[in-house]
């Protein structure tokens, strides 16, 4: 053992024995409590408020039942200033940023919605035969909710889904149960192609993670680039690491 590491081990076991030493004189256990008393108290008020119990048996010369209880009666949590969003760029910069940093990571950038979107997607995937849409502005060959067994989403060539939000530092894009119905169509499907507002790019992921979606919705996921791996591309293996080609189209929301 080094002697940097023969010093913090001998530092941590110092602090360990002082906190023991400190919690021990502490008289947390009485003699005279009746224990059957405030059992029968604790599971009363327990079920009156539909919660659980813990039951914690120690004694006074205990030193981590000592410590458990420091954790127990810890005050509560102050208040703390917002942290500023660090925000520095205006919406052509967010858009730019945004293009540059999805294509760093190998993902396609198109900047205007397609005049025949159909035909780009067939010119974009000639041997697509199977193109799955989730968003109104492409009817699609089939839709997320023909895909009832969520394996079946391998059989899906493209995907096309909107993001509620993109993030211009790492150029991921937020996808949630909301917007791909079968949360697996975005990850089993060859390639994904995904509408994404102008106005709905973040500058970085400190805003990001305010999005409603990350909080409320039980499954959320920030994709960035086609690959889940360190196999930018998806060149390798599909679909074990995700799409081969991921394509965002800036697309302004429409109107519902």
């Amino acid at each position: 053992m080094s002697r940097l590491a023969r010093t913090a081990l001998t530092a941590v076991v110092f602090a360990l024995a002082g906190i023991s030493a400190l919690a021990q004189a502490r008289v947390i256990y009485s003699a005279t409590a009746d224990a059957h008393a405030d059992i029968a108290q604790a599971t009363s008020t327990a079920l009156k408020a539909h919660k659980r119990i813990i039951l914690d048996f120690g004694g006074n010369w205990c030193g981590d039942c000592q410590v458990l209880d420091i954790y127990f009666h810890q005050p509560p949590a102050v208040s703390r200033p917002e942290v500023p969003d660090f925000c520095r760029l205006n919406q052509g910069d967010l858009v730019e940023t945004f293009a540059q940093s999805l294509q760093l990571m190998a993902g396609a950038f198109v900047e205007k919605p397609p005049t025949d979107f159909k035909a780009f997607l067939r010119e974009r995937f000639p041997d697509a035969k199977n193109i799955c849409s989730a968003v109104p502005e492409y009817k699609g060959d089939t839709k997320p909710d023909d895909y009832l067994k969520w394996s079946d989403a391998a059989q899906i060539d493209v995907c096309v889904v909107r993001s509620p939000m993109g993030i211009a530092e790492t150029g991921s894009v937020l996808l949630s149960e909301e917007d791909l119905r079968v949360n697996t169509i975005a990850f089993l499907a060859h390639d994904i192609v995904i509408l994404l507002n102008p106005e709905a790019i973040v500058e970085n992921v400190h805003v990001a993670y305010r999005h409603p979606a990350l909080r409320e919705k039980a499954y959320s996921v920030l994709m960035t680039g086609p690959s889940g791996s360190a196999d930018i591309g998806g060149k390798t293996v599909h679909p074990a690491q995700g799409v081969m080609t991921l394509t965002v189209i800036l697309w302004p929301q429409q109107a519902r």
